[in-house]
């Protein structure tokens, strides 16, 4: 027998993985179940929900990542981060071709990320921080940013 937590009965633990999310449950009379989140926050960060809005009100603007042609070739408009030309994810930096710009699951490898950290300089790109004159984004949206980053930076 395996003990969950102190003067359990009939104890029986498992702890179950799946994509992110532990389970871990004891049987005992009381049936107890714990459940635990993986991710930053405990939140599922969503492209359309909570990181488009950030795009659309820095970024996708005309003159900036928005329009034809975007500044950079890069397109940060709505429904436009897949795609394989001006889209940001799994398409290689213009600044930094051996990164690209948005790789899901690493922020650090992410020329974007660093765009917008402005850290840029520090893995061998260059330009300015993004957005270019312009405050930097808050703290809290650049984390949204590397939320969603580090959860794949899902379609969603």
């Amino acid at each position: 027998m395996v003990s969950c937590a102190g003067g359990m009965r009939r104890i029986g633990c498992a702890i179950l993985i799946l994509g992110g999310l532990t389970l871990s449950a004891c049987s005992n009379d009381d049936a107890t179940l714990v459940v635990g989140l993986l991710n930053p926050g405990g939140v599922e960060v969503s492209l359309a929900r909570d990181v488009q809005p950030i795009f659309d009100n820095s970024c996708a603007l005309a003159g900036c990542h928005a329009g034809s042609p975007p500044e950079s070739s890069l397109n940060l408009e709505a429904g436009r981060a897949f795609d394989p030309t001006v889209g940001i994810v799994g398409v290689p930096s213009l600044q930094l071709s051996s990164m690209p710009r948005v790789t899901p699951g690493d922020p650090a490898l992410s020329y974007l990320f660093h765009k917008v950290e402005g850290t840029q300089i520090d893995i061998g790109g260059f330009g300015e921080r993004m957005p270019t004159g312009a405050p930097q984004l808050s703290d809290g949206a650049r984390r949204t940013i590397r939320r969603w980053i580090e959860q794949g930076a899902l379609n969603n």
